[in-house]
Formats: C-alpha cells, sequence, structure tokens
C-alpha cells in the first residue's frame, strides 16, 4: 500500500521510478520547471507520510545528470553514472545520521527560492573526493 501510495505521488509530480528495491525505490524526475514547480507538494506529501504513523522512511534528494544503460533489465531501463552513485551513497549519510530527509547542494541549487533549507553537516562520501554539504529543508 505505502509504495503504490508513493508510485502515484511520484508520477503525479512529474517522476517515475526507475527501480524498485528491497525496502524502497529509486525515482527520477527531469530537471524542469515544471517539475521544479510541483515538486515542493511532493515534499509535503511524502513529509505527511513521514509523520502519519504508517511506514518508517527517509528521502534523499540529489540533482545532476545520468545515463541511461541501452540494455533492459528486467522490463526495467538502468541509470547509471556518478549521479546515481552519489545519491544511493548520500542515502548512507542520512540513515547514519538518523536524519529523515537531506539534500544535496546541487537540489539545494535547483530548488532555490521554492523551498527554505539550512545547512545541515558537511560530510565525506565514499568514493567521491572532499567534502560535501547537505542540508535540511523547512
Amino acid at each position: 500500500t505505502w509504495l503504490a501510495a508513493c508510485r502515484d505521488l511520484v508520477h503525479e509530480s512529474g517522476g517515475s521510478i526507475n527501480k524498485y528495491l528491497g525496502d524502497g525505490f529509486f525515482a527520477t524526475w527531469p530537471a524542469t520547471d515544471a517539475v521544479a514547480a510541483e515538486f515542493p507538494k511532493l515534499r509535503s506529501e511524502l513529509i505527511a507520510r513521514q509523520q502519519g504513523g504508517g511506514a518508517v522512511f527517509r528521502f534523499v534528494v540529489h540533482a545532476g545528470p545520468t545515463t541511461v544503460d541501452a540494455s533492459m533489465v528486467n522490463g526495467e531501463e538502468t541509470l547509471i553514472g556518478a549521479t546515481v552513485n552519489f545519491v544511493f551513497r548520500m542515502e548512507k549519510v542520512a540513515s547514519r545520521e538518523k536524519l529523515p530527509r537531506l539534500w544535496s547542494r546541487e537540489a539545494v541549487d535547483l530548488f532555490a527560492g521554492r523551498m527554505a533549507f539550512s545547512r545541515a553537516l558537511e560530510s565525506e562520501v565514499a568514493g567521491f573526493p572532499g567534502r560535501h554539504e547537505f542540508y535540511l529543508d523547512h
């Protein structure tokens, strides 16, 4: 039920679920003005579900280019590239810090003026040199 509700929210906001994982999903959106305008509503809906006493989950948001692998796996397109890897490692940062949501610097730049953010932490991300800034939404 939770996955179906989230799938509907993702689709309504202009996104698509690229891959279902054992305990969640990986969703993508095109970086367009229409999506950026709709995304705050999706964020609010997800937060309401986080606080609604149902499934416990977190979400992370990052922005960047991806590549679509030409081969299909189980009828799904496979996205590849550094952006995809960064998202999964960013989720590990959110898990380690016990944060319900986490936004990358790139996502904050994309949604600037549409949502409020504050800097939460700076962290290393495995496989990505240097320290990276992460934000909380308000």
